[in-house]
């Protein structure tokens, strides 16, 4: 299945314009269905429109499927900083609690609370990073997402263009009636 290349994101998006073979393909189904089928109504979901959805949505799962992938080590980072930053409170509660009888031993507990405080700011710097990816890839699987719907109308209206054209209709593109795309939601993942 053809598809465009990005310079800002690796999300399989469908091609900007379809290819040649794919608009004659659709124009010539349209006029074949027109043939085979006088009475055919612009908004009818034949099986040429079910084929060109069905591309349609595979490109929409593919792009699902780069999502899934994409931000599964990141989602497992994030469990891995959670229970870091977990045992660091839990140390520093400790620490904070008993701080040390003499002078010596509160001096080097200081030192060491800087140091975990460091470590959960660092921390806490990393998990909102890591969200923010998460954000940014969310953003481009939706655009993808958008892109293959909108591959699935520009082939469809070609295929209803060419149907009304056969059938000697009004072929202006107000008039023409693509049925809607059953689209395919990104995936829900937990952890964002």
């Amino acid at each position: 299945m053809p598809r465009s290349k990005s310079r800002f994101s690796s999300a399989p998006i469908a091609p900007y314009r379809a290819s040649a073979l794919q608009r004659f393909r659709a124009s010539r189904l349209g006029k074949s269905d027109a043939k085979n089928h006088k009475g055919i109504a612009d908004g009818t979901l034949t099986q040429a429109l079910n084929e060109i959805q069905t591309r349609a949505q595979l490109g929409q799962h593919e792009v699902n499927r780069w999502f899934a992938n994409q931000a599964e080590p990141i989602i497992k980072g994030n469990s891995r900083i959670q229970i870091q930053l977990n045992q660091l409170e839990w140390d520093l509660e400790n620490l904070k609690s008993n701080f040390g009888d003499s002078g010596r031993e509160r001096k080097f507990n200081s030192k060491v609370l800087e140091s975990l405080n460091e470590k959960r700011v660092s921390q806490l710097s990393q998990l909102e990073m890591n969200k923010n990816s998460l954000e940014a890839l969310y953003l481009q699987a939706n655009e993808a997402l958008g892109s293959w719907q909108r591959h699935y109308e520009a082939l469809a209206s070609i295929y209803v263009r060419a149907l009304s054209k056969k059938l000697k209709r009004d072929v202006r593109s107000a008039d023409a009636e693509v049925p809607p795309f059953q689209n395919i939601s990104i995936i829900d993942l937990e952890d964002k």
